[in-house]
């Protein structure tokens, strides 16, 4: 039997001890058995006081207490802490009332609740969210890592959709999967591809929609039997872009395979613009069609090239007059047609010259100069002559003209005009050539045969000479200043004059392409002007002194 006394109170192992009152123990309680219990009928109060603890363990494992502020339970044992309920779960209240905090429920979820709201519960095949998820790690490096354990590091899932941020099983740094089909990537490059593995910064398979008030667009692609690329504004029926599988392109309209349209770009609609500008204030080249049937190529808004709805053309001129019509800034043409030897162009040169010429090879063949001179192997018109053909080293006659006629009638070859009237010819026959000159007795006046030849005729010198040129050959004839004091009307020219001859100091330099690089440097110089003379002009004057002569013979034949 125990007692209790002043010293230590002992009581028997074998022996219970049942306490029914009040107990007070001012000295250290040992209690040893395999069962305390507490009669859990009555409502039990163990008063440790302030700061002290229940203890348990041989080395104080499990602690119970409250230090003044805050109530602890504490484990510092090697095992886990666990706590068991035979009842439905186990809860935290706060304040001790009814609203939950955490609720770990037998065979079923582990709620966390906010204000009473449940926010994340665990299911039989993961954890419910209810509300946002934030993290905010406060350094650089993962925000927060979760892992499937195989080859994503991040997994969101609902029945249709899944989410992936990690590898993804491959490279993907972020995946979208619907039905568990990839759908959209970012692999570790910055590539992303929608709906295929992207190849380049953004790759789409598929078509894709951008839907705004102020900017909507759609492209498709369809890869069935038409196969079209199709860029449209959404909810409007003409495109914006249509590409076929067979490289036709059409712009503002509902098709691109309108019949005749091979690999072309068709542009629809009546008023349509194509405009090729390489940045907004340098050159921008247009081609429109302005509701009057009119295609035009503009250069900065000037007019370049237009084609009338009659088929006019007009190359810088906007109103073509003629099936081709070409105007320069200045108003003067320019023309080249080139081929690999022959070249025909119309041009202005930079001293102001028009001309029209033609080239064999790289040598000029024939001009027509400013002045509507003719000149043939040759720049230079000589005098105020409008038709010049020079011989060159090669072709000893300079001139050939040809008429194909078999009749005996004579033709003409040339025909010269003077103040729209025929003034001379050259004539053809069958067997002849007539160089004729105008003497019709309408074109005269003041007609009279009473002048003395034979006095005029004596003042002639014929003499012997040859041309400086031709030193081998010796001729008979005239000087010419001296004819032109007898019969000046015999006679071009002044003696000894001059005059003004442009000529090429520097040739032009082109390149491959016939383009001039850089022009040709002209010149002026001061050459002589030759004298010339018509010899047919001297005939009149011979017939009449024969005249004169033939009647002073039959006047002394007479006496």
């Amino acid at each position: 039997m125990g007692y209790i006394g002043a010293g230590p109170t002992r009581f028997n192992t074998a022996d219970d001890l049942t306490v029914t009152g009040d107990a007070e123990f001012n000295g250290n309680l040992t209690v040893k058995g395999t069962t305390t219990t507490i009669d859990s009928a009555l409502v039990q109060t163990i008063d440790l006081g302030d700061n002290d603890k229940i203890r348990l363990g041989d080395s104080d494992d499990l602690q119970i207490y409250h230090d003044g502020s805050n109530s602890y339970i504490i484990d510092n044992g090697t095992g886990d802490l666990v706590i068991n309920t035979n009842g439905n779960a186990i809860s935290l209240n706060p304040n001790g009332g009814g609203e939950y905090g955490l609720r770990v429920i037998n065979n079923g979820a582990v709620n966390l609740y906010h204000d009473n709201s449940l926010k994340l519960a665990t299911t039989a095949t993961g954890v419910d969210v209810t509300g946002a998820i934030s993290s905010n790690k406060g350094s650089a490096g993962t925000l927060a890592t979760f892992t499937d354990g195989v080859n994503s590091n991040f997994v969101v899932e609902t029945s249709s959709l899944l989410t992936t941020i990690g590898n993804g099983g491959g490279s993907a740094a972020l995946a979208f999967k619907a039905n568990n089909t990839e759908a959209m990537r970012i692999d570790s490059s910055g590539n992303v591809g929608i709906g295929v593995t992207p190849a380049s910064k953004l790759h789409v398979n598929g078509s894709f929609r951008q839907t705004g008030a102020t900017a909507p667009f759609e492209w498709t692609v369809n890869a069935g039997a038409t196969d079209y690329y199709k860029l449209n504004s959404v909810g409007y029926s003409d495109n914006i872009i249509v590409a076929t599988a067979a490289g036709n392109v059409g712009i503002g309209g509902t098709t691109a395979s309108t019949s005749g349209f091979v690999r072309s770009l068709n542009l629809e609609g009546s008023d349509v613009a194509l405009q090729l500008r390489q940045t907004t204030t340098n050159t921008s080249w247009e081609i429109g069609n302005d509701n009057t049937g009119l295609f035009r190529i503009l250069n900065n808004g000037s007019d370049k090239l237009d084609i009338t709805s009659s088929g006019n053309v007009g190359i810088g001129m906007s109103s073509p007059s003629e099936l081709l019509h070409i105007r320069n800034a200045s108003g003067d043409a320019a023309v080249r047609i080139q081929g690999n030897t022959r070249t025909f162009n119309i041009q202005q040169n930079n001293y102001g010259l028009r001309f029209v010429d033609v080239d064999a090879g790289s040598a000029e063949r024939m001009r027509i100069d400013a002045a509507g001179a003719l000149l043939v192997n040759t720049t230079s018109r000589t005098g105020t002559s409008n038709f010049v053909v020079a011989a060159d080293a090669v072709n000893a006659n300079p001139m050939s003209v040809v008429n194909t006629r078999t009749t005996a009638a004579s033709d003409y070859a040339i025909l010269f005009y003077r103040a729209g009237s025929i003034v001379g010819s050259v004539q053809t026959s069958l067997t002849a050539t007539s160089y004729v000159t105008s003497s019709d007795y309408r074109l005269k006046e003041n007609v009279t045969a009473d002048w003395d030849a034979t006095t005029r005729l004596k003042q002639l010198n014929p003499v012997r000479f040859n041309f400086i040129a031709d030193a081998d050959t010796t001729v008979d004839g005239f000087l010419a200043h001296e004819v032109q004091d007898v019969v000046p009307e015999a006679i071009t020219g002044t003696k000894d004059g001059m005059r003004d001859e442009e000529y090429e100091v520097t040739p032009a330099v082109l390149d491959d392409d016939g383009n001039e690089v850089t022009p040709a440097v002209m010149g002026t110089r001061s050459v002589p002007e030759y004298q010339g003379i018509d010899q047919s002009k001297l005939v009149p004057l011979l017939v009449k002194t024969i005249q004169e002569l033939e009647a002073r013979i039959a006047a002394l034949e007479t006496a």
